[in-house]
C-alpha cells in the first residue's frame, strides 16, 4: 500500500498526525527530522494535519506534507506508517495516540501528562521522551527522539514488540468496547 502514497516498499515511514502549529510541538518536530535525514537515506516523514505553522526553509526532500485528509485515508496511511511520532508538549487525552495504538504503530513521544499516562508502562517506558516544559526543544531532547528512533530503525524486532504492545493498551483499555464496559460499570455503581 506504500506505493499507492508514491513511497517504495523499503521507505520508512515516520508519521505525525496533528495540528501544525508550535503548541502541538511542530517546530520540534522538524528539528529532529533535519537531523535524523542524513542519517538514513529510505527515511521518510509523512505530516497529516493543517495549521499556521509555515516550516523554515530546509533543503529536506523527504518531508511530505499531506495537508487534511480525510477519516479513511488516514486510516490507510496509519497502516502504512513504520513509527508515529507525537511532539505536543500538553495533551490530556490524545485522540491521535489512541489512534496509533488502534493500528498498532510503535509510538515515539513527549512525556506529557496524556500520554504519560496511556504509555508509561512495561516496554513503552523507554520510548517516552521527558523534558522540562520550559525546554522541550533544547539539544538534549532532539537528541533522545533521534536515539529512540534509531532504536526502532535498527531493530524490527522492538518495532513489533512495540506495536503489539500498541495493540494491547488499546484492547485492554481504550477500545470502545472497553470505554462503553467501563461507563456502564460506573452507571451501575452510582444507581445500585
Amino acid at each position: 500500500m506504500k506505493v499507492k502514497y508514491g513511497f517504495s516498499q523499503d521507505d520508512f515511514l515516520l508519521l505525525y498526525v496533528g495540528r501544525l502549529d508550535i503548541e502541538k510541538g511542530i517546530d520540534l518536530l522538524f528539528s529532529i527530522f533535519e537531523k535524523l535525514e542524513p542519517l538514513h537515506k529510505q527515511i521518510h516523514l509523512v505530516i497529516i494535519g493543517n495549521g499556521d505553522y509555515v516550516p523554515p526553509e530546509m533543503s529536506l526532500k523527504n518531508i511530505h506534507l499531506f495537508g487534511y485528509l480525510s477519516s479513511e485515508e488516514i486510516m490507510n496511511v496509519y497502516q502504512i506508517a513504520d513509527i508515529g511520532i507525537i511532539t505536543s508538549k500538553d495533551e490530556e487525552c490524545s485522540f491521535v495516540c489512541i489512534e496509533m495504538l488502534r493500528f498498532g504503530l510503535p509510538i515515539i513521544s513527549l512525556a506529557n501528562a496524556g500520554q504519560s499516562e496511556i504509555l508509561d508502562t512495561g516496554l513503552y517506558s523507554e520510548y517516552l521522551v521527558r523534558y522540562k516544559p520550559h525546554n522541550y526543544s533544547d539539544s538534549h531532547v532532539i537528541e533522545e527522539f533521534i536515539l529512540k528512533v534509531n532504536k526502532l530503525i535498527d531493530s524490527s524486532d522492538t518495532r513489533r514488540s512495540l506495536g503489539n504492545e500498541s495493540l494491547r493498551i488499546y484492547n485492554n483499555s481504550l477500545s470502545f468496547n472497553k470505554f462503553f464496559q467501563n461507563y456502564h460499570n460506573l452507571i451501575c455503581s452510582v444507581v445500585m
